[in-house]
């Protein structure tokens, strides 16, 4: 299965938005693929980062019909060693799902 970025984008969007509704006003997350998720920068706590995966692994089934489990550590660094963005996680749901990773 081939999905579009822009798609992906649109999905990860929309999970930060419902994150965002959770989220008091100084941890709210941009809308950008720069927006740092872990690492220097980053301003969620391990609870946000939870919710977020619950969040965006339903969007994802939503959006492509498909459920793709996120293994958190491939694509945020629980040890902060190294900076996780936005636009990492996309391309990290492009290849997982592209590659079938997803389940039908």
């Amino acid at each position: 299965m081939t999905i579009e970025k822009t798609k992906a984008t649109e999905t990860v969007y929309a999970a930060i938005d419902d994150l965002n509704r959770e989220l008091g006003k100084s941890q709210q997350l941009e809308k950008s693929p720069s927006t740092v998720l872990s690492g220097e920068g980053s301003g969620l706590d391990s609870l946000a980062i939870v919710s977020f995966q619950m969040i965006l692994e339903e969007k994802i089934g939503d959006a492509f019909g498909a459920d793709l489990f996120l293994d958190f550590d491939q694509f945020i660094d629980v040890t902060g060693t190294e900076t996780r963005t936005v636009e990492s996680l996309i391309d990290y749901i492009l290849a997982n799902v592209d590659q079938g990773t997803a389940a039908p």
